[in-house]
């Protein structure tokens, strides 16, 4: 009944944030034994302590941890493949050459959530939903992760409206960009 009485209380709250960080996956925890002890390993903890570190320089962020539920949008734009012939560029440039190959997508987003936990949101848990445009992406400028964030308040259907024709607003940019290519 808390939460029932908080969402109305309280207005969405939308955060944009741009961590200018080549995006790496979550890489699987190795186990192992030695002298009958089972012990584990997190390849993926460095990674994720870049990301706390960015994300703790970054004054768009929430003061606190967020403790609500929330939709969470993510953009991960990684360096071009070295193979990438020149006449792909404006492909790439409007988001038709899009990375097919490893790493996944959820790898991406698993060790964003992991990082952000405590930092974004008290647990990964509140993330309810994700939001329009969450993919793996090209880039010919720095490689980046974009993070939208968006808590679930009182006016949370016109908020989440203008987030997705600001959406199709982009894609429609993108999408003239490649008429005029053509």
């Amino acid at each position: 009944m808390d939460q029932i009485k908080r969402y109305f209380a309280e207005p969405s709250k939308y955060y944009h944030i741009i961590l200018k960080v080549e995006p790496e996956a979550k890489k699987r925890v190795r186990i192992y034994s030695r002298g009958g002890k089972v012990h584990g390993v997190n390849p993926s903890k460095e990674d994720e302590d870049v990301i706390r570190r960015l994300l703790v320089d970054i004054k768009e962020r929430p003061i606190s941890p967020i403790s609500c539920a929330c939709l969470l949008g993510m953009r991960f734009y990684r360096s071009l493949p070295k193979s990438t012939r020149k006449k792909d560029l404006p492909f790439v440039e409007t988001e038709h050459f899009r990375p097919i190959k490893r790493p996944d997508l959820d790898n991406f987003i698993k060790l964003l959530k992991d990082a952000a936990t405590g930092i974004l949101w008290e647990d990964d848990n509140l993330i309810v939903g994700y939001l329009p445009g969450t993919g793996k992406y090209y880039t010919t400028e720095q490689p980046r992760i974009e993070v939208e964030l968006l808590t679930v308040g009182s006016d949370l259907h016109e908020r989440y409206i203008e987030l997705l024709e600001k959406e199709i607003r982009r894609l429609r940019q993108i999408n003239s960009n490649l008429m005029d290519f053509i």
